[in-house]
């Protein structure tokens, strides 16, 4: 088992960190885990007290600016009305366009993707360097970028992870294209095109945090089964203890990313030309990551 790498976690927060997480109604964590345990009645807000509190002080403190929540169970994410660059009326047309493309969603299949989206999320805080926050609104419905990683040392988004519950979306597997489903398809050919615009992003840099777009963004689709929820997150432990199964489930997210991002070599030419230009996810990380967690 790994020590952790966490360069950007903080020793201990703050009383005015403290104060924020009792404000939003989080327990201290001695309170949330006693001898490893977890309470799994308020599984949401300890996960989500986890990532506050391993945020960089000054990401965390543009939480209510350009961060927002909307619940104990939902990501961080990027806040579209804090963004320099689009006035009013854009961001409202924005707003509008979200609701027309939600407007048949099923509430209960979106309430499993968001814990999933904070589980995933946990596992990429806890066992990588990436800083993981959740794509604003706009971004993960028109672009299905649901987790966004932050390169620590760089300040930009080096690629978005797009949540799929399979139980739900009935999606196939990427492997024959004659028979993936919409969500899919829609980020396959994104990816051809050399990825997506982040039209609501962040630039993270060691002091400061501030908006900007970016362009040619990989996406990559994690599917979970809805039956792994339960367990996968009770399972999860919202401290810096690390556990071999805890080990195991990252390993298997980072080797479906490897191999959806190996699949695009073995495509034409013609078709993988803007992944080979520029792949916005590097494979060396991931490889990386998977070395290191082995030992």
């Amino acid at each position: 088992m790994t020590e952790s790498k966490h360069h950007h976690l903080e020793s201990a927060p703050s009383d005015k960190d403290k104060s924020l997480a009792e404000k939003h109604g989080f327990k201290e964590p001695g309170e949330r885990c006693k001898k490893g345990e977890i309470e799994r009645k308020t599984w949401p807000e300890d996960v989500n007290a986890f990532l506050i509190e391993s945020l960089p002080g000054h990401i965390r403190k543009e939480i209510g600016s350009l961060l927002e929540w909307g619940g104990i169970d939902e990501l961080v994410r990027i806040n579209m009305d804090a963004f320099e660059g689009y006035t009013e009326e854009q961001i409202e047309s924005d707003r509008e366009r979200i609701k027309r493309e939600k407007g048949g969603e099923d509430e209960a299949y979106n309430k499993t993707k968001e814990k999933f989206k904070l589980l995933t999320a946990s596992f990429f805080e806890k066992y990588s360097e990436f800083i993981p926050i959740g794509g604003s609104e706009y971004d993960a419905v028109q672009n299905n970028s649901d987790v966004l990683l932050f390169d620590p040392e760089k300040g930009k988004c080096c690629g978005a992870l797009s949540v799929l519950v399979s139980s739900r979306e009935k999606e196939t597997p990427f492997e024959d294209s004659t028979k993936i489903g919409p969500t899919k398809e829609k980020i396959d050919r994104a990816n051809l095109k050399g990825g997506i615009k982040l039209k609501y992003g962040l630039e993270i840099g060691k002091k400061e945090v501030k908006t900007s777009s970016q362009e040619r963004i990989c996406i990559v689709p994690l599917e979970f089964q809805e039956k792994q929820l339960k367990s996968l997150l009770y399972g999860f432990d919202p401290s810096n203890e690390k556990s071999e199964t805890e080990e195991h489930v990252f390993r298997q997210m980072l080797k479906r990313i490897k191999e959806y991002i190996d699949s695009y070599e073995k495509k034409p030419v013609e078709q993988g030309a803007g992944w080979r230009v520029n792949p916005n996810f590097d494979r060396l990380k991931i490889e990386e990551m998977m070395e290191e967690i082995e030992k």
